[in-house]
């Protein structure tokens, strides 16, 4: 859990921004503390922002196109953090490990994990195999870390499934 997380729509809005420009290169320009000083202007500040680095949204996007990003941001994070496994795998997991640290400060203290395997290990019967790709979180599905990514997963597949 993020300590800087206070459920509000203005963190979720900060955290998607984080990862756009870990995904351009592009730094963002606003502190968590920034847009929550911004109050109901910080979505139009963001897009506006984003619309003129190119990033993700075009010039006829609005802030209601923002906000529905925003919202399905939030239901895809809550929804990992909430899940739980029923029931014990009989068969192996590949774990891809990131080579390179994520952008956030806390990102250390939040996916530091002393467990083996990182606690996968208890989902499986099996082994846990892990493979270390390039990138990080977000980047790893970038190119050109990404072509990586597809190899390994190819590696780890039973030749029956291999399509030609």
């Amino acid at each position: 859990q993020d300590p800087q997380d206070d459920g509000s729509d203005t963190y979720q809005l900060w955290s998607l921004l984080q990862v756009f420009t870990e995904l351009t290169g592009h730094a963002t320009p606003y502190a968590l503390a920034e847009l929550h000083a911004q109050g109901d202007q910080a979505p139009a500040q963001v897009l506006s922002w984003s619309q003129h680095h190119q990033i993700v949204f075009t010039e006829t996007d609005t802030t209601t196109t923002l906000q529905r990003w925003v919202q399905t941001y939030r239901a895809t994070t809550q929804g990992h953090s909430r899940y739980q496994a029923r029931a014990q795998l009989t068969c192996p997991i590949h774990l891809f490990r990131v080579s390179e640290k994520t952008y956030e400060p806390d990102a250390t203290a939040a996916f530091s994990d002393d467990r083996p395997h990182w606690g996968w290990n208890m989902h499986t019967q099996a082994q846990v195999h892990e493979i270390h790709v390039p990138g990080t979180h977000v980047t790893m599905m970038a190119r050109p870390q990404v072509c990586t990514l597809a190899a390994s997963i190819r590696a780890c597949l039973p030749h029956s499934l291999m399509i030609s």
